[in-house]
């Protein structure tokens, strides 16, 4: 059977970085980086360093590695391929025969995978030639002809994404079988076989900003996140989701959401930002996910847990962060945030409550609250969510129609309600219905009344003051204390139980009652004031003694 052997060329000088190869990166020498990441997938016996400085020979030695000690021939003007022919019959004596593989890996790429390593030496196995790891760097790019004139690299002028990938090596891990080196005295021969790699790991550290790049994806932290939502449990934990991806994207978190038939529109939802989506299909699913990725902080966004569920995910090593989570599993997690209510059985210090807690989506924060109430009524504004399951939305239309209302109506309606739009003519309104609004906060600013249920749009219209009536879509939400008079809302109860006559006499005395307005408006400003994202996001950091 063949065996894989791993040549690692480290000098002890470098121009652009002084002694970087020893230079320690995070808690180690920068070479021990690379050799720590070969050595999870073959014997160190198999490692060999090749150096002309004794420093790192210890630091080789020290990693159970071999070592050849070649001053004269590695002073930074032979190329690899040079120092790979000429440390083969040592390399040999340590017992590679012709027929083994020999892949180099460069120590100035720390962030090379074992699995992209293993996945080198597998696709020489099995077809032999030359392996070598490349980036995709597709840009629109310009070549100078014979005499020197630009001339354009592409054949259209199209967005990067549409151009044809372009792969740039990378150097990270280069390798071919030791006879084929050895007859063709280069390690790049047919059939070439391509590993792509994704910009970080093929990071090759040559100078002081390379180095303040390595040093950035280090202090990374690996977050991922669950949140399903569909027709029936509406699209409310998605948007918040994305809302917390957006404030933590520097950390390219992963999200995983269920794709079964009630949350198929979820994934729908999901897909349109630029994140990595993770479909599952049960909590076991999204555990065996966890334990893979490892990550440092797991936000949950899918009401109530088991107990075991999250004691599962706390096993991984990350600290577990619920929403609104009724479950036993808010008793054993690091923490709970309900900005909607408190949760019973938690203790205070393991949770953040209350509308100073809400995460508001993006736009919101860039959008002023307006301070002014009109005495006049002139536009509405109807959101009851994303799939709005007691038609509150066609109730409140039909309230507007029954008192005449003349000014303008917005109608937005979420994803759910695609296939079966309202219709404003129906009820002899004027005005818009909007699907999938990218600037919530645009529309609503626009409003001098809304409608809506209680979940978090009650607390998106608090901050920018608009005054509004709540009707409760479901038990739960009677729950919700942010959607009271003392946060300015006029909250009639639950939809089920509240007829029409009332939902139309609850209409007209907020048209005519400027002044009951104007006190709502005061309210929500007061209860918001101060507010933003980040600091949410640093309470809640905090609490959890991490540091980002």
């Amino acid at each position: 059977m063949t065996k894989t052997w791993y040549m690692v060329p480290v000098r002890g000088g470098s121009r652009g970085l002084p002694r970087k190869n020893m230079r320690i990166l995070g808690d180690k020498p920068l070479v021990s980086h690379a050799l720590q990441s070969i050595k999870q997938v073959d014997a160190p016996e198999q490692i060999i360093v090749v150096t002309d400085d004794p420093e790192l020979k210890a630091i080789a030695q020290n990693e159970g590695c071999r070592v050849i000690m070649e001053p004269q021939k590695t002073d930074g003007k032979a190329t690899l391929d040079d120092v790979c022919l000429q440390s083969l019959p040592e390399i040999q004596d340590f017992g590679a025969k012709d027929e083994d593989i020999l892949l180099t890996i460069q120590a100035t790429c720390p962030f090379v995978k074992p699995e992209t390593i293993a996945a080198a030496k597998e696709k020489l196995q099995k077809n032999g030639g030359s392996v070598i790891t490349v980036m995709d760097d597709r840009h629109l790019t310009w070549k100078l002809d014979d005499e020197g004139n630009p001339t354009p690299g592409y054949e259209a002028r199209v967005n990067r994404q549409m151009l044809p990938a372009n792969f740039r090596e990378s150097g990270a891990v280069i390798g071919s079988v030791i006879k084929t080196i050895k007859e063709t005295k280069t390690r790049i021969n047919q059939p070439i076989q391509l590993v792509e790699i994704s910009n970080k790991e093929g990071l090759d550290i040559d100078d002081f900003k390379d180095w303040a790049m390595a040093e950035a994806f280090l202090l990374s932290r690996k977050i991922l996140f669950r949140a399903d939502g569909g027709k029936k449990m509406g699209m409310g934990h998605l948007y918040r989701t994305m809302t917390i991806a957006h404030e933590l994207a520097k950390y390219s978190p992963v999200i995983a959401t269920l794709t079964n038939d009630e949350s198929a529109l979820g994934y729908d939802f999901l897909s349109q930002f630029p994140y990595r989506i993770e479909k599952i299909s049960s909590d076991k699913d999204f555990i065996a996910l966890a334990e893979k990725e490892k990550p440092e902080i797991i936000f949950l966004d899918h009401l109530a847990t088991e107990k075991s569920y999250v004691e599962a995910l706390k096993a991984t090593g990350a600290k577990v962060v619920t929403f609104e989570d009724t479950g036993e599993g808010a008793k054993v997690a690091d923490l709970v945030m309900s900005d909607l209510y408190q949760i019973i059985g938690v203790d205070d210090d393991k949770q953040l409550y209350g509308v100073k807690n809400a995460f508001l989506p993006s736009g919101f924060h860039t959008t002023k609250p307006v301070t002014d109430v009109s005495n006049t009524v002139d536009n509405i504004l109807v959101l009851f969510g994303g799939s709005d399951p007691l038609k509150l939305t066609n109730r409140t239309l039909l309230g507007l129609q029954n008192i005449g209302y003349k000014g303008k109506v917005t109608v937005i309606q979420g994803m759910g309600q695609k296939d079966n739009p309202v219709r404003l003519k129906d009820y002899g309104l004027s005005g818009e219905v909007l699907f999938n609004v990218s600037y919530m906060a645009g529309e609503m600013a626009k409003a001098d009344l809304a409608f809506s249920s209680a979940g978090r749009t009650i607390t998106e219209l608090m901050y920018l003051g608009i005054p509004t009536l709540c009707i409760c879509q479901n038990e739960r939400e009677l729950t919700h204390t942010h959607a009271s008079q003392q946060y300015g809302v006029h909250n009639i109860g639950l939809g089920s139980l509240v007829d029409n006559k009332t939902i139309e006499n609850n209409i007209r005395f907020l048209i005519e009652s400027p002044q009951f307005r104007k006190n709502m408006k005061a309210r929500a400003l007061h209860a918001m004031e101060g507010h933003s994202n980040a600091a949410v996001l640093k309470r809640m950091i905090n609490h959890l003694g991490i540091e980002l």
